[in-house]
């Protein structure tokens, strides 16, 4: 509907005699669409216009129409029709979105007439429903906070209930690994967490766009952002000490000792920290040389490294935890921690060795052994292998069995045979073999006694293994 405005509170003639001709004082008649303030236009794109009532300069007059809001100006297409200006947006008029009509400026009618005008009318599209705003946000623009993900979320508080997938399509955060969506107070509050701890001393920026929708499918009045930093928490994590574990009745126990004097066979190594750990320090153990093995978490401040076998016997070992190893509140160490130590555990080795009642020889002996044998009495060899340590009961189930002898020069003499075997004690074995025959003067008769070493040799069951092969060569004489 439109609406004319013409002066009516004096009545004049509507032609004045001039000098030089006559004058058209009649004012000129307008009116606009919408004819009243807060109207609410039904359509998407419904234009607005201004009408006058009689044909007008258009290319003088079409400036004197703008519409704009809070956001700033409105595009759209302007033309006459019918002594009418009439504005027609580009895009889509948005719902609750408050505009104004503004029509300022001089007109001229193509009589010679003019008009000042000055008159701003406030209208609405699709719906009158207040724009949402955020009321509130968790955290305050550059808090600290810690990381857990009760502390490292983000929490808006809206005016009005809003749409759900619009308003999280319109939200970012950098550095989330993945949002998860909480909605409460019927759609009013949004809470947005990733799930997992943040990273420390991480500044996080979020932002929550006008693509946010209430329910009546009004935009959010403007854009809001924030930002936080997660180090509230600043003392860093720190070694307090390494010390060795042994493992009984299922659990872990101090061994007492520290793992800088050494660590013996069959224990573990236990680091404790000054702050509860994050499962990643876990990983963050390392030794060199190499040793490989598997952490469990003793405690939250603590873990057990448990090699998956002994280390080297007598041999320098470095342990190091990584200065990436965080607590739980995402703080890496300040370094790398490491520390020193020597294995104590030593190489096996032989303390004496005697065969056929001759001298007790003192460690393994490296000239050949004179042994008695009588090819009458079956060329029996009997001999005592004492062991610097003593053996455990399976260790002295197993090492008879691989401990060889055999026949070494000429390399046609015959091979020896076991016929009994019996320990004296814990530390010492007896040995006895046959058909060892003795050599002459012209061909002597060699024999070689091989006790296996390295890992894969014998042990004594503790852990404890001759560095390398004991050969012992023994010459039979009569």
């Amino acid at each position: 509907m439109w609406f004319l405005n013409r002066t009516a509170a004096i009545i004049i003639p509507a032609v004045v005699l001039l000098s030089c001709g006559f004058a058209d004082l009649r004012p000129i008649g307008y009116g606009y669409s919408p004819s009243g303030a807060e109207t609410v236009l039904k359509d998407p794109y419904s234009p607005v216009s201004v009408h006058f009532d009689t044909e007008m300069e258009e290319n003088e007059s079409s400036g004197i129409l703008k519409v704009h809001y809070t956001g700033g100006n409105v595009e759209g297409d302007l033309h006459w029709k019918n002594n009418s200006l009439i504005f027609t947006p580009i895009s889509p008029w948005t719902p609750g979105r408050r505009y104004t009509l503004s029509v300022s400026g001089t007109v001229y009618s193509r009589d010679k007439r003019d008009i000042r005008l000055d008159n701003h009318i406030p209208f609405y599209a699709l719906s009158r429903s207040p724009s949402p705003v955020v009321e509130a946000s968790y955290p305050e623009d550059g808090a600290s906070v810690g990381i857990s993900p009760e502390e490292g979320r983000v929490e808006l508080r809206f005016s009005i209930p809003m749409d759900r997938l619009s308003t999280e399509r319109a939200f970012t955060v950098n550095a989330f690994s993945g949002k998860i969506f909480e909605w409460k107070d019927e759609d009013r509050i949004l809470v947005v967490r990733t799930g997992k701890n943040l990273e420390a001393w991480k500044v996080y920026q979020w932002s929550m766009g006008t693509e946010a929708e209430s329910r009546e499918g009004v935009p959010l009045a403007r854009k809001v952002s924030g930002q936080f930093t997660t180090d509230l928490e600043r003392l860093r994590p720190s070694v307090l000490e390494c010390y060795p574990l042994l493992f009984s009745g299922g659990s872990w126990f101090p061994t007492g000792e520290k793992l800088e004097d050494g660590l013996r066979p069959g224990l573990a190594v236990a680091i404790r920290f000054s702050k509860p750990m994050d499962e990643n320090f876990l990983k963050q153990i390392r030794f060199e040389p190499g040793l490989s093995g598997r952490t469990e978490r003793l405690s939250p401040s603590s873990l057990v490294y448990i090699p998956d076998r002994d280390p080297e016997p007598e041999s320098f070992y470095v342990l190091t935890v990584s200065a990436e190893a965080r607590d739980t509140a995402g703080l890496e160490m300040e370094a790398d921690f490491s520390l020193g130590f020597k294995t104590a555990i030593p190489y096996l080795c032989i303390y004496s060795f005697s065969a056929n009642g001759g001298l007790e020889i003192s460690g393994s002996p490296e000239q050949p052994v004179l042994v008695e044998v009588d090819p009458a009495l079956d060329g029996i060899l009997r001999y005592n292998i004492r062991f610097l340590y003593i053996f455990g009961e399976k260790a002295r189930q197993d090492t008879p069995l691989r401990i060889g002898l055999s026949s070494f020069f000429p390399t046609d003499l015959a091979a020896p045979r076991l016929r009994f075997v019996s320990w004296l004690s814990p530390d010492t074995l007896k040995m006895e073999w046959e058909g060892l025959i003795p050599g002459t003067a012209e061909e002597k008769h060699y024999y070689r006694l091989l006790i296996p070493g390295g890992r894969s040799g014998i042990s004594n069951g503790s852990g404890v293994y001759f560095r390398d092969d004991v050969v012992i060569m023994l010459e039979a004489i009569k």
